[in-house]
């Protein structure tokens, strides 16, 4: 992976970036870190939701129509942003494993939202069915602790 990141490091966009880079790394984190704050609204409102915790009075279906487009977008925004920050300082990520944990934590939320969003939109009567509602809860908690792991590992990126 290291010479990965060194190759990356000496590409012809690094280096048209690098110039500038003192006000768009700044830049880019910030708008990383808000996308990361769209997100987790988004999530913890769905999520809240199926816990049965927050929004009872809509149904699973009404709030995931509310909240996800939110979440896919911002989402979007947070890995283009990222990819970004990788391709700035490619050495400060690529190599340290708590990057990897981030990552597969994000793949395994962003897999776990869509089957959900999939799910909602072609079975949404089921949702609310007393038999679907432990499954559902432990998903959304699992889901709500693996967004936890990504804003730790996010910040321990910057001190390890």
């Amino acid at each position: 992976m290291s010479q990965f990141a060194e190759w990356l490091e000496q590409s012809s966009l690094n280096n048209a970036l690098e110039p500038s880079a003192y006000w768009i790394i700044p830049l880019i984190q910030t708008i990383h870190i808000l996308s990361i704050a769209v997100i987790l609204s988004s999530m913890i409102m769905v999520n809240g939701r199926l816990i049965r915790a927050g929004f009872v009075k809509q149904t699973i279906p009404q709030t995931t129509r509310r909240f996800l487009p939110w979440m896919w977008c911002a989402l979007g925004v947070l890995l283009l942003t990222g990819a970004v920050l990788i391709l700035m300082e490619p050495a400060r990520t690529l190599g340290k494993t708590i990057f990897w944990v981030k990552m597969f934590s994000v793949l395994v939320t962003a897999i776990m939202t869509a089957v959900l969003h999939h799910r909602v939109t072609h079975e949404p009567d089921r949702w609310e069915e007393p038999f679907a509602r432990p499954v559902v809860a432990w998903s959304a908690a699992f889901n709500m602790l693996l967004w936890v792991v990504i804003v730790f590992a996010g910040r321990w990126i910057a001190y390890s």
